[in-house]
């Protein structure tokens, strides 16, 4: 499922995350010559994420969203806390997404 709080359409940038573990210990142990871009090349919707994916998506408002992600995390259901989701986005829903690709 991926959730539309009206930006469905606006494009994202992935990260995976051993990609930034390696840039912070590389970062941290000096072992790194100057600036460097940890995302991938191009950009996808999230229309296009679900579509790859082939899921529903669901239409919630923002604030709604934003309640259910505060509620997940105070149940201790998620890995990041409910102030994350400021634009209707979650880090875990990238992190879904890359494990139904793989």
């Amino acid at each position: 499922m991926v959730v539309d709080t009206g930006n469905i359409d606006s494009h994202t940038q992935f990260v995976h995350e051993d990609d930034v573990v390696e840039a912070i210990s590389r970062l941290l142990l000096g072992r790194h010559a100057g600036q460097f871009n940890l995302a991938a090349d191009g950009l996808m919707t999230r229309r296009e994420c679900a579509e790859l994916l082939d899921t529903r998506v669901v239409r919630l408002p923002v604030w709604l969203y934003r309640a259910l992600a505060k509620l997940y995390w105070r149940l201790r259901l998620g890995e990041a806390p409910g102030w994350l989701a400021i634009r209707g986005g979650h880090p875990e829903w990238v992190e879904v997404v890359h494990d139904d690709i793989e």
